[in-house]
């Protein structure tokens, strides 16, 4: 049983980052860093011209996921983060509530970034403009609107 609660667990981070004013991000790198990971493509609403980065639909085969909103707004975005939220959501796919993420999401794709392009990204992340912006939830068909097994997934597949 104990085997079991501890499987369907979310991965915690092994290591945290903390806002060390002696570690900067680079906010030109996080930027580029942005473009060519995906972050602007899969969080931007290009097609109904949304605004940058305030959350996107992702048509897929199992339903409709939506990206969330990365603006600095505090309520529907990531405005309330810590950069160690930001790390553990982009490189574990883990949300500051302890929610797994979908893995429409790329968090293992992530794994490969180094500390200083999470900084660099987080410091790109805090120049964007907050934007009201809730993002709904994923409509996804059975079986895959169930989560609960996603981190039991999460712990395979890693």
């Amino acid at each position: 049983m104990a085997a079991g609660y501890y499987l369907l667990q979310p991965n915690a981070a092994d290591e945290t980052l903390t806002d060390d004013p002696a570690l900067p991000g680079n906010v030109a790198n996080g930027a580029y860093l942005a473009r060519i990971s995906g972050c602007i493509a899969c969080h931007t609403d290009s097609e109904n011209k949304g605004k940058l980065v305030a959350g996107a639909p992702l048509n897929s085969p199992y339903g409709e996921f939506y990206a969330p909103n990365l603006t600095t707004d505090a309520d529907t975005g990531i405005g309330s983060w810590t950069l160690n939220d930001f790390d553990r959501a982009v490189r574990h796919g883990v949300s500051p509530d302890g929610e797994t993420y979908y893995p429409a999401f790329p968090y293992e794709f992530f794994t490969q970034l180094s500390d200083q392009d999470i900084r660099d990204l987080w410091a790109a992340f805090q120049t964007v403009p907050p934007v009201n912006q809730p993002t709904p939830s994923s409509q996804l068909s059975f079986p895959y609107n169930l989560k609960q097994g996603l981190p039991l997934w999460q712990r395979f597949s890693s």
